[in-house]
């Protein structure tokens, strides 16, 4: 590999980086989540979305605890939260 590879590997790598960085939260689109029990699912940046994909809803099973510093938003047009009379805890 030359130095111009090289020093256009790093450019890339630095430019792309940002675009990386720059996303935040958690998006369902259209799967199923699963939290087991004593697990922690945290969003540390940014909130929540549940959103449908091509029909399907996202859903959550849920026996842990979800932590979400941002907003929760459920976009589906279903439940979100499967085996609701499990312990599952979300802050």
């Amino acid at each position: 590999m030359t130095i111009k590879n090289i020093y256009y590997s790093i450019i890339l790598t630095v430019l792309t980086s940002h675009f990386l960085l720059a996303q935040t939260g958690l998006r369902n689109n259209g799967n199923k989540i699963i939290v087991s029990d004593k697990a922690v699912l945290k969003v540390i940046s940014g909130g929540f979305t549940n959103n449908s994909e091509s029909g399907i809803s996202g859903k959550v099973d849920n026996e842990g605890l979800i932590m979400v510093s941002g907003d929760f938003k459920n976009n589906s047009s279903n439940n979100l939260f499967v085996n609701i009379n499990t312990s599952g805890d979300v802050v």
